[in-house]
């Protein structure tokens, strides 16, 4: 399922972005950043929670540092 416009309320362990569904659902987003708002594609889903990939950025967080350090992409990030 593709989901359009889902703002990521906070950052949590392992580096995940998390957002709520319409539905209330908890949606765990890698490389996703507080107040970014994102286009998602589900890739797992589990009865209460879900895990999505970003299909694309449509609002930049303020706190996003792109580019900040070459292995992001390799390690998950700090």
């Amino acid at each position: 399922m593709i989901y359009k416009n889902l703002k990521i309320l906070d950052n949590v362990y392992g580096g995940y972005g998390l957002g709520r569904l319409e539905t209330g659902k908890v949606v765990f987003v890698p490389f996703a950043v507080k107040d970014d708002v994102v286009d998602i594609k589900i890739k797992d889903e589990k009865k209460s929670f879900a895990y999505a990939e970003i299909l694309q950025i449509t609002k930049s967080s303020p706190y996003r540092r792109d580019g900040f350090c070459r292995y992001i992409g390799e390690c998950g990030g700090c």
